[in-house]
């Protein structure tokens, strides 16, 4: 995956939710910076799944590590995006 911008791009070789490292390239003066962040311990939905278990096991329904407004707010940013940019799914006509 691959996310652009006017100062460089990001890039994340492979599969992101078992993303092990994280490019980031800087344009400028004719030149470009490359820095890799890497992560040996990826591990996919690792700590979501972590937080759900110790919420269960709790007898707790919310999390405060993301509560559901917090969830509510980025679904709603994504769904903006989404319609701005003219992306949709069959199962958006249902």
């Amino acid at each position: 995956m691959e996310i652009f911008g006017d100062k460089g791009k990001i890039t994340i070789p492979g599969d992101f939710l078992a993303a092990r490292q994280l490019q980031i390239q800087l344009y400028g003066n004719n030149t470009t910076v490359t820095e890799t962040y890497p992560f040996p311990d990826a591990e996919g939905f690792r700590f979501e799944i972590e937080e759900a278990v110790n919420l269960i096991s709790a007898g707790k329904l919310e999390s405060t590590v993301m509560p559901p407004d917090e969830t509510v707010a980025i679904m709603e940013t994504i769904d903006r995006i989404r319609k701005e940019i003219g992306l949709s799914y069959d199962c958006d006509t249902r």
